[in-house]
């Protein structure tokens, strides 16, 4: 298998000592993996009755080895839904999600459900389950193997995960995001995405995943959990994706923790935020207008003693525009309007520490 050189050097630089080991691992057979349905037959009943010989992954409660040799995918067993056939590795998301009964849970990029039917198994019959795909086509996959679980309490959509967003804002208790990525750990199974590798690279799905990432927040419970997964190695799909991600939760930490410092009225408090949800940092975040009118509003008010008067009611008109959009998207009460978008702009002078607008 001849392997893209630019991937060999950033797993070179990866690996360190391993990268021997990891190159070697492509002449190792590989491993298959069956998952019990426990909504169907527990784990101990299931080993009385199975035809093949299985061995426990380890990482799991319900996953095991079988030999090449079976053929579990044509017996009976495999048509009744008593276990789903996956790749070892792949079991592992859905796994340290910690999902507990009656949760309502969201898995992101769902099809073809090997995922989503573990999540539906640690429900339990209760809860509720939203198993999303953007690709309807692969949602019928999803919808099979969703219906041969027996999971009575799934809900599969086709979705853009930002438009869900808008209508499921601190919804989910727990979120999987199993996020498309450029396989880097599938070149032995598929070496098809080799090719795909080298037309796109590991830069192609990055921002794709902090978008997912990104909405999906928003859509997390306070006090919830999220697991998010790729099936690649690149730092630039995993470790920056989560960075990026953090970053964002400290622009609203720091969001929050100035609005609490203003000693604002209760009314004018919820109206903050409203402005400080994770929607709203993301539309400033991604906005660059609204980014170039903010330091420009900073630079006139820190520089108001000097800056001749036109200016600084540019600025402030252009800011207001800006805000009055904002809580209309907030649907802030009409008639608070006014008096809203005046305490924006009091924020604004006193955080700037100077002397405020005539």
């Amino acid at each position: 298998m001849e392997l893209p050189v630019k991937f060999k050097e950033q797993m070179k630089e990866l690996l360190q000592d391993e990268y021997e080991d990891y190159l070697q691992s492509f002449d190792h057979e590989r491993y298959y993996g069956l998952r019990i349905n426990s909504l169907k037959i527990s784990v101990e009943e299931f080993l009385k009755i199975s035809p093949f010989k299985l061995k426990p992954i380890p990482w799991t409660n319900d996953g095991f080895y079988y030999s090449s040799e079976d053929k579990p995918s044509k017996h009976p067993y495999y048509y009744a839904g008593l276990y789903y056939l996956q790749e070892p590795s792949a079991m592992l998301p859905a796994q340290v999600l910690p999902v507990d009964e009656n949760d309502i849970v969201l898995d992101t990029c769902a099809a073809p459900g090997g995922k989503s039917t573990k999540l539906a198994t640690k429900l339990n019959h209760t809860g509720l389950l939203i198993s999303n795909d953007i690709s309807s086509s692969r949602c019928q996959g999803l919808i099979k193997n969703i219906e041969l679980f027996g999971c009575d309490n799934a809900w599969v959509t086709s979705e853009d995960l930002t438009n869900m967003e808008e209508h499921y804002p601190e919804t989910f208790d727990k979120i999987l995001v199993d996020a498309p990525c450029s396989g880097e750990g599938m070149f032995r199974k598929e070496p098809d995405l080799i090719k795909s590798w080298i037309e796109k690279d590991d830069t192609f799905y990055p921002p794709i995943q902090k978008n997912i990432l990104n909405a999906t927040v928003s859509m997390l419970k306070p006090g919830g959990s999220i697991v998010y997964s790729t099936c690649t190695f690149s730092i630039h799909e995993n470790e920056e994706v989560i960075q990026e991600l953090l970053k964002m939760a400290n622009q609203i930490k720091e969001a929050k923790d100035a609005g609490n410092s203003l000693g604002l009225t209760d009314e004018e408090m919820a109206f903050y935020d409203a402005l400080t949800k994770p929607q709203a940092i993301k539309d400033f975040y991604h906005n660059n207008e609204l980014v170039s009118l903010t330091k420009e509003l900073t630079e006139t008010l820190r520089n108001s003693r000097t800056v001749d008067w036109q200016k600084k009611q540019s600025a402030r008109a252009r800011m207001r525009m800006i805000v009055k959009k904002l809580l209309k998207k907030y649907k802030y009460p009409p008639e608070g309007m006014e008096d809203a978008l005046q305490t924006v702009m009091v924020q604004c002078e006193l955080w700037t520490d100077n002397t405020p607008f005539e």
